[in-house]
């Protein structure tokens, strides 16, 4: 083998330090802002969600019901408030209004105009 691959490979290394960039850059992308505005809250009213039917359920089980009723009535239940609770998030969001505002152009002249005189 060359000696001088093997020094510059063994130099090289990860690149000089200062110059490297970061591992993982987190995005300002439209998937990051979709991610982050709109499916994290709804896995996490979903996950509350499911703590709430959850407990409803164990609940209804200690007080004597039958665990696949108590599931089934729960579920359904939770579904339809979830739902109502959705269509009303997505109307909210629909008004938001988060649009760009642009500013009206204006004509503006880059030249004086000259005064008329008369001698």
């Amino acid at each position: 083998m060359n000696p001088y691959i093997d020094y510059y490979v063994n130099q090289s290394g990860s690149g000089i330090r200062g110059f490297s960039g970061i591992r993982y850059q987190r995005g300002s992308g439209w998937f990051s802002r979709l991610f982050s505005s709109a499916i994290l809250p709804a896995l996490k009213y979903l996950g509350k969600q499911s703590m709430k039917t959850g407990l409803n359920v164990a609940e209804d089980v200690l007080e004597g019901k039958n665990f696949k009723k108590a599931i089934k009535a729960r579920t359904i239940e939770t579904g339809k408030e979830t739902a109502q609770k959705g269509i009303q998030k997505g109307k909210d969001y629909l008004q938001r209004g988060r649009g760009k505002r642009r500013k009206k152009a204006t004509t503006k002249c880059s030249y004086k105009k000259a005064k008329l005189s008369l001698f």
